[in-house]
């Protein structure tokens, strides 16, 4: 016999029963493992069964169902018993039986949808049938014939045989009820009753589904997947008390003994040790168990329970609680540096403290990497980056992470395995916990991480980088000694930063002003006698020309075996003139690999000192590849021949181990020059119809004397990562070399006053001394900061004209003019405006080509000229012909056809969810033609839809969108980091601008600062439903291209006369509505108001509705029998669209029915609908009712008869307990390990600290 027991508290997870919750009779079961599982004909109603998971047992391994989750466990308890109970009078229609699913403590596996996976309520349970599994084979395929000419569909494993039986119209063999890619004997399903499309020979059933892949750690599901749809069935049996404990002893150390088990578990009061007063208590605890289990003691059942009870508990209280990381300064250094080879101290840094640019979170990974810790090490200024203060949260029991030298916080990641972020201000709390696997070690960890396979993410180190993710908390890599930094210790630190962070400051504004320096020159490639080569800076490449013309002038030795040998990639293909031919350097590894640097030799025929180097890029079809293109470059020069053949050497050690020297000609000849940075500014014209932006870049360089031989190493390329076989390689398609001198005519320096040029020379020159001494002072800092700003202040850069000219006619391009048939519409612009538009760019551009043909604009001409632009702009808008004050439909003008034509609309008047703010409004022309072929026409009720229409004012700054059907107003979402749109009670001011197509808009959320700023109609391409988002950029006729059709008034008016479409919530069944307006009640209209409850059949008895039904006043409507429509038409009270009053509030309950404008949890016991809208059903925990529905809370008793009852399980009796999603933010929820999660909803069954108190979840 296999001895089955699982504990109350499973101790990988944290969840644990408290002392005094009493162990029902039966607690401990067993099953007989050599009998094999129970075959599925022989399943028996009322029979308590174990259920494995037919994954665990194709593995190897065995995992059971356990509540929502899956334990592999060794002893089970009867939080793993199930019953089939079969369903009186029910059967399938083969005539097998029916059955629910029944847990030991009397809830049932609840119907699909349902906010729990179990419910005590038998009306909420699943209705499931068993089938002998019936293998498929995942890798059988079939082909499916097309039409003539077109190549066969290829379908494999389900998809395939499905497919094959629709070809053949054979579905008796497709069985998808029992159909699974699992081979098991004895092996079952466990599905529903009907197919998810009953009368569809090939729809799917939903199927109860053990964990996928190797994720055991996820919760119980229901779906279809045929890889982890098969069970396998054991019958339970009761275990006495005395075999039980044994498995709880067992199940708490492994076999091991308790001393062995608890050795690396410190004692102590410091940080990170236990308490001996726990320790002691659960050795004795264990001693009066192993007694019992010994037999040299002896109790009653209850007692040895008692012991059994206790015994888990008091081990999780004690390895679970060391004593805690509080408020304080701390060096965090990572198991593996502690227990692996070849890293140094393994601390946790801020890496923006070495890199501005790189707001990332690091670990010191391996000695000699860039950023070392050795805890042997005295603490200085390098410490400063690893020294963390914890800072309590408001939030009792969470913590910030707030570096000591940067003064960054740990903040989050975008995803899995992607960096973790510090950030300027505290945004992520994080739990501080004892590792549950490693003792001694702590765990950091968060639930607002990219949750991993396990419950939550902690801080975690990568193994051979020093990137720092998120990933399993309680995994070795998450794991965490720490170092406590004393307060006399962070004095000191204070007084060593003090000194470097001026360094640095100065520093980072030294870099920055010589940048903007650096920027203002211009270089040009010149001839023998001085005169500028005007190809030379530019895309063109139509000759062999410059100082290289010839391939024996260059030389490679770590060229590609492949890709830089023969006619198309030799070096002579640098200089053949042809962009379709590329060398490229080494990328294979072995013989061929070069594993430093690579380079470039070049050799002219009389020594130069200054050069500029033209490089272009490898082409791919119509692009140019950046990853490769040389980007930083370092120049190395001799004037000896002798020293060209110099690369690499090779020794061999003493051991016979050979060396390679790929930088030993560093050290032999060749003179180390300066470094400098190719730029790819230029477009290379490929043909009359093809231009490649950014192909072609040059880089400038000056030696400190002449040089006939060079080599251009490449210190970085366009990938900048590790390449292939330890190479970083480079590769290009032409290369020229010339003579290099400063192109004043072209430079903006010049222009810029000689005294702001020099002033700031001088004061690069002061900073940087004091730099390099590392001594840099204040008042340095200061001086340098105010020549830079003056230096900026008369900076004349043209690009500020050159890109307000380029925009200036792309506007003119696009724009058309409102005449002819296009007279007054939106959209266009008024008659000359174009043409004065145009004017004023070519009268701008002609003045700066003017002055640049002999030098560039000063600061006053380019101030001058910017105005003279932004006036003209200035015009052209105020020449759109834009909407005034008005209602409108708002709709798409996007090229894509599928969304042309569709509105932006309002679907309900929830305020929290984006989900509300959908586009629809057209259908395809022929439902059967699809994809690029399909056209698109308006809907039949179109204008119907009061979701539609829109109330546009003008405002300062733009423009609100007031919705008529829900009476809110458009906003940008901002709890979706400002990605998509929803509703406000308060106006939102959206701008427009026009859209560069003829009539169309961009509505604008942002300014140029803001990610995502253009309103989008983005389609869901998992869902299909359509929903405003916001992008990043709006390019003509994309999705962010809307019209506004303006809508006349007296029209509107009609169609409320005529009535507004409400859609209802299903076809059938009864439903609760709330309509944010005032309706008419027509008769037979098929809505009901509430009288009460029948406390004798717990009916709830309505009466039809007359006269008017409020705004906000939650109503039953049920649809006529034989109904097959998806909408309704309601009347509103209001015969003028002004007087809609639309509300966001719900009116108050006179009969009981409440409604809801939110999305909305209820508290248990109030009522809901059913599933199948047929009864009411009292609320579970975690129930939810969907904007503008309702529920039902108290209801008055009542005899009436009425004129309709809607049957109920339950008498309603909650007042008004209800919790609106989300809810409000509290101290939060926790195991009773300490484990913190995400929130209170959908918690498994167990007990939990909740806001600071114990709380039973049932």
């Amino acid at each position: 016999m296999r001895n089955v027991y699982k504990s109350l508290m499973v101790v990988s997870a944290g969840f644990l029963l408290g002392a005094g919750v009493v162990w029902a009779d039966g607690r401990y079961w067993t099953y007989d493992a050599s009998a094999g599982a129970t075959a599925p004909e022989n399943v028996q109603a009322g029979q308590p069964y174990f259920l494995q998971t037919g994954r665990s047992e194709a593995s190897g391994s065995a995992w059971f169902l356990w509540g929502d989750r899956f334990k592999n466990t060794s002893s089970l308890t009867s939080d793993f018993v199930y019953y089939f109970e079969e369903v009186p009078g029910v059967t399938a229609k083969n005539g097998a039986k029916v059955y629910y699913i029944k847990r030991q403590n009397g809830d049932y596996l609840a119907q699909p949808g349902n906010a729990q996976i179990y419910t005590p309520s038998v009306e909420r349970a699943w209705k499931v049938v068993v089938h002998t599994a019936v293998n498929r084979d995942p890798e059988y395929a079939y082909s499916h014939p097309n039409a003539e000419g077109e190549a066969p569909t290829q379908y494999k494993g389900m998809d395939a045989y499905i497919n094959e039986a629709k070809d053949n119209n054979n579905f008796a063999d497709l069985d998808l009820a029992a159909a699974s890619y699992l081979n098991l004997n004895n092996g079952l399903t466990i599905t529903s009753v009907e197919a998810n499309q009953p009368d569809e020979p090939t729809s799917p059933f939903m199927a109860l589904l053990n964990y996928p892949g190797d994720n055991t750690a996820s919760y119980v599901s229901l779906g279809t997947d045929y890889s982890r749809n098969v069970w396998l069935v054991y019958p339970a049996t009761k275990q006495s008390a005395i075999e039980a404990l044994k498995s709880v002893m067992q199940e708490t150390t492994g076999g091991q003994t308790l001393d062995e088990k608890i050795k690396n578990y410190p004692l102590g009061n410091g940080v990170a040790q236990y308490s001996k007063e726990k320790h002691d208590k659960l050795v004795a605890l264990w001693e009066k168990a192993k007694a019992y289990a010994d037999g040299t003691a002896t109790g009653t059942d209850a007692e040895i329970e008692a012991v059994a009870e206790a015994i888990l508990p008091a081990y999780q209280d004690f390895v679970s609680t060391p004593n805690p990381l509080v408020p304080g300064y701390y060096i965090m250094t990572s198991w593996r540096a502690e227990t692996g080879s070849g890293y140094d101290g393994g601390a946790l840094y801020d890496r923006s403290a070495v890199d501005p640019g790189d707001r990332t979170l690091r670990w010191t990974l391996r000695e000699n990497d860039g950023v070392d810790y050795r805890e042997a090490d005295t603490l200085s200024y390098n410490t400063c980056k690893m020294v963390w203060e914890v800072v309590a949260a408001k939030e009792k029991g969470l913590f910030y992470f707030r570096n000591f030298e940067t003064g960054n916080y740990i903040g989050t990641a975008s995803q899995l395995y992607q960096s973790i972020s510090v950030t300027e201000n505290p945004v992520n709390t994080y739990n501080i916990q004892a590792n549950p696997k490693i003792p001694g070690f702590f765990s950091f960890y968060s639930p607002d991480l990219p949750k991993s396979s396990a419950e939550y993410s902690g801080i975690h180190t990568e193994r051979a980088l020093t990137n720092v993710v998120p990933w399993d908390w309680t995994s070795d890599g998450s794991s965490w000694h720490v170092r406590t930094i004393s307060d006399s210790e962070i004095a000191k630190l204070r007084q060593l930063m003090e000194q470097p962070r001026r360094n640095a400051k100065l520093q980072r504004l030294v870099d920055q002003a010589q940048n903007a320096l650096d920027a203002g020159y211009r270089y040009m490639a010149v001839d023998a006698s001085g005169n500028k080569i005007e190809s030379a800076t530019s895309g063109t490449v139509e000759a062999v020309d410059g100082l290289v013309q010839t391939a024996d002038k260059l030389a490679c030795p770590m060229a590609d075996p492949q890709e830089g040998t023969g006619a198309d990639h030799e070096l002579a293909v640098l200089l053949d003139n042809n962009t379709a031919t590329y060398f490229h350097t080494s990328w294979h590894g072995g013989n061929d690999a070069w594993l430093k640097n690579h380079y470039l030799q070049f050799s002219l025929d009389d020594a130069q000192d200054e050069l500029l180097l033209k490089w272009v890029k490898r082409l791919n079809g119509q692009s140019a590849l950046s990853n490769g293109a040389p980007v930083r470059v370092a120049f190395w020069g001799t004037n000896d021949a002798a020293k060209l053949d110099v690369t690499k050497t090779t020794s061999t050690k003493e051991d016979g181990t050979e060396v390679v020297d790929y930088d030993a000609w560093k050290k032999n000849g060749w003179d180390s020059l300066t470094i400098s940075t190719f730029t790819y500014p230029y477009a290379l014209q490929l043909n009359a119809d093809t231009k490649i932006n950014n192909a072609v870049g040059t880089v400038h360089f000056k030696a400190p004397q002449p040089y006939k031989y060079y080599r251009m190493e490449v210190l970085t390329n366009g990938g900048n990562n590790a390449m292939n076989s330890g190479n970083k390689y480079f590769f290009g398609s032409e290369f020229r070399v010339y003579k290099g001198a400063f192109d004043k005519v072209a430079s903006p320096i010049a222009s810029v006053p000689e005294a702001d040029v020099t002033a700031l020379a001088d004061a690069l020159k002061t900073a940087r001394a004091e730099v390099k001494a590392e001594k840099a002072t204040d008042a340095t800092t200061d001086a340098l900061q105010k020549v830079y700003e003056k230096f900026l202040a008369n900076y004349p850069d043209p690009a500020r004209v050159t890109d307000l000219i380029a925009k200036a006619k792309e506007i003119a391009t696009t724009a058309e003019e409102a005449t002819g048939d296009n007279a007054g519409r939106l959209g266009y612009y008024k008659a000359g405006a174009k043409a004065a538009l145009t004017a004023a760019a070519d009268a701008v551009s002609q003045k700066l080509a003017g002055i640049q043909a002999t030098r560039q604009p000063n600061i006053a001409e380019v101030n001058e000229m910017v105005a003279q632009m932004q006036a003209a702009l200035t015009d052209m808008d105020n020449a759109l012909l834009a909407p005034t004050d008005g209602v409108y439909m708002i709709q798409s003008e996007s090229s894509n056809k599928s969304n042309n034509g569709k509105v932006i609309a309002a679907k309900g008047s929830s305020r929290d969810s984006y989900w509300t703010i959908h586009f629809e409004g057209t259908e395809p022309a022929d439902p059967n033609v699809v994809g690029a072929d399909a056209a698109y026409k308006e809907t039949a009720n179109r204008k119907s839809h009061l979701e539609y229409y829109w109330k546009v004012e003008k405002v300062n700054g733009g423009y609100t969108f007031k919705n008529l059907y829900t009476g809110l107003y458009l906003e940008r979402d901002t709890t979706k980091n400002g990605a998509a749109m929803r509703q406000s009670e308060k106006p939102s001011t959206i701008a427009i601008e026009y859209a560069k197509v003829p009539g169309a808009f961009n509505l604008v959320v942002g300014n140029g600062k803001t990610t995502n700023r253009y309103v989008n109609a983005q389609p869901d391409a998992r869902s299909m439903s359509p929903y405003i988002v916001t992008w990043n950029v709006a390019k003509g006729a994309d999705n962010s291209a809307f019209s506004f059709k303006a809508v006349d008034e007296n029209e509107l008016n009609d169609v409320l006369a005529d009535g507004v479409v409400y859609e209802l919530q299903s076809k059938t069944g009864f439903q609760i509505v709330t309509l944010p307006f005032a309706i008419k009640v027509q008769a037979n209209d098929g809505f009901y108001h509430v009288i009460g409850q029948n406390a004798a059949t717990k009916d709830v008895v309505l009466k039809k509705a007359e006269g008017v039904i409020p705004a906000g006043q939650a109503v039953i409507y049920k649809p006529a029998n034989g109904n097959t429509d998806d909408f309704i038409n309601v009347t509103p009270v209001a015969t003028d669209y002004k007087q809609l009053n639309a509300t966001f509030t719900p009116a108050q309950s006179t009969d009981g029915l409440k409604g809801v404008f939110e999305k909305t949890e209820l508290a248990v016991e109030n009522g809901v609908l059913s599933a199948d809208r047929t009864k009411v059903l009292l609320s579970e925990k975690g129930d939810k009712v969907e904007a503008n529905t309702g529920y039902f809370g108290k209801l008055q008793p009542t005899t009436e008869a009425g004129d309709l009852v809607i049957p109920a399980n339950g008498i309603v009796t909650t007042i008004g307990a209800v919790r609106f999603a989300p809810a409000a933010a509290g101290n939060g929820v926790y195991t009773l390990g300490g484990v913190r999660l995400k929130a209170a909803k959908q918690l498994p069954a167990g007990v939990y600290v909740i806001n600071g108190k114990k709380v039973i979840v049932k």
